[in-house]
């Protein structure tokens, strides 16, 4: 996607007005590492946005809805990737258990 320079300078704009405060938004959640990267995140979604140039006005709420909106999909996603996790360990949990369980049949003639 090309970016016009109208476009990166409206961005920039909002980047150096509104930066602190979707920054100290993002923080009340997250690391600050984590927090610097969604910040980042929330402008670049700008630049992406289709109709940018047609807005009106682009206030501090509606950038911190963004953030919001990116906080919840990242938590989504971890949940997501750690049920995973989980059953996959349960998967590999029963099938080393059905490997140590000896048969029962065999089991009856080896105590024989």
């Amino acid at each position: 996607m090309q970016i016009s320079q109208t476009r990166a300078d409206l961005v920039l704009d909002l980047f150096d007005r509104y930066y602190t405060r979707v920054f100290c938004f993002a923080r009340k959640s997250l690391s600050p590492g984590h927090a610097e990267d969604i910040t980042q995140e929330v402008f670049t979604k700008l630049l992406q946005l289709k109709h940018l140039e047609e807005l009106d006005e682009i206030s501090v709420s509606y950038l911190i809805k963004i953030a919001d909106n990116l906080i919840k999909r990242r938590y989504n996603r971890g949940q997501r990737f750690n049920r995973f996790l989980e059953s996959a360990r349960n998967e590999q949990e029963r099938q080393t258990a059905a490997q140590e369980t000896p048969m029962p049949a065999l089991s009856a003639e080896l105590n024989e």
